[in-house]
């Protein structure tokens, strides 16, 4: 949170509140969220949902065995 205080792009009430976007920071977060959208859309170019969902179960049951093994 620090990071994005210093660039302006949150602020923070005296009393310790809520963290709340600044329009910079706004901003930022809808470039961030179109660049997401657009790396999504490109990875899944040529699949079908279900395949992507496959894909996911799958590498999470591979996230949660490594888990395990390292536990």
């Amino acid at each position: 949170m620090e990071a994005l205080h210093s660039r302006g792009w949150v602020t923070r009430a005296a009393d310790r509140g809520p963290y709340s976007l600044t329009p910079p920071g706004a901003d930022g977060h809808a470039a961030v969220a179109e660049r997401v959208g657009a790396t999504r859309r490109r990875l899944m170019d040529g699949l079908a949902d279900d395949q992507y969902l496959e894909t996911v179960r799958v590498l999470s049951r591979m996230a949660a065995n490594l888990e395990g093994a390292l536990a």
